[in-house]
């Protein structure tokens, strides 16, 4: 049994049916080496720390290497000028794409040296974005001013 087929039943199913409960209870044990506390209320939070890493999982479709992960935290700013932080040993593909891309705050050397930490480089795909000058009415914003309260006099 796949987690994905575990996922097709709720908690309550799994823990009332002895056969589901120790199918993940394998399954716990082949993802985390050992296998779960047997109190209900703990094996219910471990169900849904499982469910969770299976959600959290994703497969890196770009293909790149690290020369040498050592724990370090890479740091780039986004386009909305806020930092992302990712540990070298656990890159994803938007945070790769992000730390050889962000030319905010970044200066032409940087990203060539960001570039000498990778054995292999991504393929990365720019995307093009079509640009119109049409002005039309939707396009035109207009700004109501809200009207001024007439201030209360104390009494």
């Amino acid at each position: 049994m796949t987690i994905q087929d575990l996922l097709k039943y709720s908690i309550q199913e799994v823990l009332s049916n002895q056969h589901l409960l120790s199918e993940f209870k394998d399954l716990y044990k082949s993802i985390h080496g050992v296998y779960p506390t047997c109190s209900s209320c703990a094996i219910a939070s471990e169900i849904r720390a499982l469910l969770e890493t299976q959600n959290k999982t994703t497969i890196n479709q770009m293909d790149y290497k690290f020369k040498s992960p050592k724990g370090e935290i890479l740091t780039f700013v986004n386009a909305n000028g806020k930092k992302v932080r990712c540990y070298d040993t656990n890159l994803n593909d938007e945070f790769v794409k992000g730390f050889l891309t962000s030319t905010q705050y970044t200066t032409d050397e940087e990203i060539e040296t960001r570039k000498s930490l990778f054995k292999i480089l991504p393929t990365l795909q720019e995307e093009k974005k079509e640009v119109t000058t049409e002005v039309t009415e939707e396009n035109i914003e207009v700004k109501v001013e809200p009207k001024k309260r007439a201030s209360r006099k104390k009494k």
